[in-house]
């Protein structure tokens, strides 16, 4: 005889009397056939089956607890079965499972792309309805990566080390309101120890030069366009950059106010530090001044200087056209034209004494030079008359 307990797990009930064989039931000779059964159903539960992917995938008719889900048809429905059934399924490709907040819940509340080997946990909640009790990729992966506010690293613990491979790292900030910080790095008010870095880039075990191009970088800094204003580079050189509002980049030093300030901005030039071939340093309205413990070094073919009390003037000589440029201490006559043999400078500011004078940097090929000077002026005489064009320097040494 067959036997009287129904085939599938689903058909039992809960209930014992709800279950078979009835009480009226003739046990007899298919005693055996039941208990077949039971262990037949049971023995399900851990048993693996396959089932195509449908629009109503429909797992609840598989007996078996595991099923692979063969072909990549958009799954909206897993059938309708008692509440409490849980089936295992394995994907064998790429497919949807379509989110319904009622009838196929899913986690993160969205719809999930499978892949060959991803695998879930479903559970029937009844009228047609399932929850997926749990999600996993075959790599590990999360099915989506959630996304954190800086407000939430307030949680964060102390010497915590992050570590990733190749990633990119976006921060964007959007001020509200005037006086806003987009990142602040707060020092604690007491406590000793070791000086520290706020950021450190370590180049040790490879060169920066390969990974990093600017360690901080500026752009836009007036108008929003995308020119750099402002870079410090891997190898720790600052670039000035056009501020969209000048021709060049600018760079201001103002004094300071704080327990290291001196009163005075100040750019120092650290042991064989120089300026850079093809530049200037200009200062406008403003002074320079060496301390008594430096010195200028001066390795160039001409210099003259700038002076804010008068530029001195060509008296006499110098020929048709003469310019003169500088300072009464330091300057450059350029001789104009008719051959002049001599040129007179009228100093700007009287001498207390007759100053020392150097001439340098004659351009008159084969030339020879002498001066007589006094307070007030100074004649630079030359051997041969001076073609148009030709340079002299004077730099005259004393005190005004």
């Amino acid at each position: 005889m067959s036997a009287d307990i129904a085939t599938s797990l689903y058909s039992w009930s809960t209930t014992a009397g709800s279950n078979q064989p009835q009480g009226s039931t003739a046990i007899s000779t298919n005693l055996d056939d039941n208990l077949r059964q039971i262990q037949a159903v049971v023995r399900n539960t851990q048993a693996r089956d396959t089932i195509s992917s449908a629009s109503t995938c429909d797992i609840g008719a598989k007996d078996a607890m595991s099923l692979d889900v063969t072909g990549t048809t958009t799954i909206t429905s897993l059938g309708t079965v008692s509440a409490g059934i849980r089936k295992w399924l394995t994907f064998s490709g790429a497919l949807t499972l379509t989110h319904n907040a009622t009838s196929l819940i899913l986690p993160t509340a969205a719809n999930i792309t499978t892949s060959a080997g991803a695998s879930g946990c479903f559970e029937s909640l009844g009228s047609g309805n399932w929850r997926c009790l749990s999600y996993s990729k075959p790599d590990g992966t999360p099915i989506s990566v959630q996304s954190f506010s800086l407000s939430d690293l307030s949680s964060a613990t102390a010497n915590k080390t992050l570590t990733n491979t190749t990633y990119a790292q976006n921060w964007g900030w959007v001020f509200t309101s005037a006086g806003q910080k987009g990142l602040t790095l707060t020092g604690k008010s007491s406590g000793t120890g070791t000086a520290g870095h706020v950021l450190c880039l370590d180049g040790s075990s490879a060169s920066l030069s390969t990974q990093v191009e600017n360690i901080f970088r500026v752009i836009g800094g007036v108008s929003g366009s995308a020119t750099d204003v402002f870079n410090v580079t891997q190898f720790g050189g600052t670039i000035y950059g056009n501020d969209n509002s000048t021709t060049g980049g600018s760079w201001a030093i103002r004094a300071g106010t704080g327990p290291n300030s001196a009163g005075d901005g100040m750019v120092s030039f650290r042991s064989a530090s120089r300026l850079g071939t093809s530049s200037s340093l200009v200062a406008d309205s403003t002074q320079i001044i060496l301390s008594s413990q430096t010195k200028a070094v001066i390795d160039a073919t001409r210099m003259y200087f700038g002076h804010s009390n008068g530029v001195p003037t060509i008296s006499a000589g110098g020929g048709a056209g003469a310019t003169i440029a500088g300072c009464d201490a330091a300057c450059e006559v350029v001789f104009g034209t008719g051959s002049p043999t001599s040129v007179t400078i009228q100093f700007a500011n009287a001498w207390s004494a007759t100053p020392q004078i150097v001439m340098v940097n004659g351009t008159q090929a084969g030339a020879t030079y002498s001066y007589a000077a006094n307070t007030t002026t100074v004649q630079i005489s030359c051997s041969a008359g001076m073609s148009s064009g030709s340079k002299i320097s004077v730099m005259c040494m004393g005190l005004q």
